[in-house]
């Protein structure tokens, strides 16, 4: 098994999603019931991720120029 195709199998894997839950609003003179809320994060909710590997070869990036020009806003 080679790894691009266990890290396909990973990326399209069905995952559970959270559902939002409602804002429990208390009144005046109450006091709001402790529960405990399981962390979440923004990457989360995305379903959309695409995977890009090189495997068989060594990446190549391009040469950088050497200049004098500066940027007008730094």
């Amino acid at each position: 098994m080679e790894l691009a195709d266990k890290l396909e199998r990973e990326r399209t894997k069905k995952r559970p999603r959270q559902k939002h839950q409602m804002i429990q609003f208390v009144k005046e003179g109450q006091k709001a019931p402790k529960k405990l809320q399981p962390t979440s994060f923004v990457l989360d909710e995305s379903d959309q991720w695409e995977i890009s590997v090189d495997l068989k070869q060594k990446l190549v990036f391009p040469n950088i120029i050497q200049t004098t020009l500066r940027p007008d806003i730094v």
